[in-house]
């Protein structure tokens, strides 16, 4: 059995390609060695009949993944990490077997990490389109009001769910900044949409030595945009400098970069972050 095995630094990606068809395959077991430790993935789909509470997880030997890919998202930065895929094969769920002939080998190792290369690092914010663990996570029901504590949560700097969907992105972004800050770098950002409380706080704290370039977004009207400037909130203190491109309604700005400058002083080089 063939297996792919890719990471964004903060999830693992697992596929598997079978060498042949599989007499009574029910499913997919899915192995993990992490840091030299053998675990059984757990799943969080069963069969069709089967009963289980909301978010109940269960081993992939007793719920077996019954396609040809799995994402791991209990693996955690830092983990050396193989996985090896076994087919769970019987006559029904209640009698399910590994099946060692089909069984693929352990992947070779790799460590989790956001370093692409020396000096390049790849991060990430998690997303919450159609998520149901995002709904269980909010703990109420009903659209609106689910609409409405998400809203409270993005827009509250410190709430542990807002710094969990900011992910290993944000914390990198306002490590960065504040780094910026201490060092007194200059801060050169093209940002789309800028509406964030603690990134307007991150960036005017920077006083002048922020340069930063506002983009607008999905607008009807030319000079229009979706979220209030956030030049007036600079007033009272060192402001930073501000410039506009506001294409819309012709055209739009949908990523942001930043690049942030070496010390006044010899010893440092630039940082760089671009995304959308």
């Amino acid at each position: 059995m063939k297996v792919r095995v890719y990471h964004n630094g903060d999830d693992v990606f697992i596929a598997w390609k079978p060498d042949g068809f599989i007499s009574d395959c029910r499913g997919f077991a899915l192995l993990r060695r992490r840091n030299g430790i053998e675990e059984t993935v757990s799943t969080w789909v069963g069969f069709e009949d089967d009963q289980a509470t909301d978010g109940e997880r269960r081993a992939s030997t007793n719920w077996p993944i019954q396609k040809y890919q799995w994402t791991d998202y209990m693996a955690n930065p830092g983990d050396a990490l193989q996985y090896r895929v076994l087919a769970m094969v019987g006559p029904n769920k209640q009698n399910l077997r590994p099946d060692p002939g089909s069984a693929s080998e352990w992947t070779d190792e790799l460590t989790l990490s956001h370093e692409v290369s020396p000096g390049i690092e790849a991060l990430f914010n998690r997303g919450i389109v159609a998520a149901q663990w995002v709904s269980r996570r909010l703990g109420v029901t009903g659209h609106d009001l689910q609409n409405t504590k998400l809203e409270t949560v993005i827009e509250t700097p410190g709430d542990a769910f807002r710094d969990y969907l900011a992910g290993p992105l944000g914390s990198r972004l306002f490590d960065v900044l504040a780094s910026a800050a201490r060092e007194q770098r200059h801060v050169y950002a093209a940002l789309y949409e800028l509406d964030d409380p603690q990134l307007l706080a991150a960036l005017t704290g920077l006083g002048p030595r922020a340069h930063v370039v506002l983009a607008n977004g999905s607008v009807r009207r030319r000079g229009t945009t979706r979220t209030p400037p956030p030049a007036p909130r600079c007033a009272g203190r060192s402001t930073c400098t501000i410039g506009c491109a506001h294409r819309a309604p012709w055209g739009t700005t949908s990523s942001s970069s930043s690049v942030i400058t070496a010390r006044r002083r010899a010893g440092c080089g630039p940082a760089a972050r671009t995304g959308p």
